[in-house]
């Protein structure tokens, strides 16, 4: 085989030589450029998947601890030093409760 390959690049003109061979390179390019863009999609796809299962949570925990911190302890703290009411105070912490609540529970239900 490999002397009937020899035989017919002896025959054929360096013309056909090189569109043979830039064929033949072509080829293996789009082999490999296919390959690359298949990896890359499967990346993609495997990082979203890690975004989702594990940044996503962490933004929403986060989320959730400045509800606490900002409305929760500060309103603590801005009524123990007399800038709001009692009654201000305890309606911003029922509504924080709800949104905490609702928050924990959309939380919880992203886990399952």
């Amino acid at each position: 085989m490999r002397e009937s390959l020899t035989k017919y690049l002896n025959k054929t003109s360096i013309s056909k030589q090189i569109a043979l061979l830039f064929s033949v390179i072509s080829f293996f390019v789009i082999i490999l450029i296919s390959t690359a863009y298949m990896f890359a999609i499967s990346s993609q796809s495997n990082l979203a998947v890690i975004y989702d299962k594990h940044v996503s949570p962490l933004e929403d925990l986060n989320e959730i601890r400045n509800i606490y911190e900002i409305n929760i302890l500060d309103t603590i703290n801005e009524m123990s030093e007399g800038y709001i009411s009692y009654e201000d105070a305890n309606e911003i912490l029922i509504l924080s409760k709800k949104l905490l609540s609702e928050k924990w529970r959309a939380y919880r239900l992203k886990d399952e």
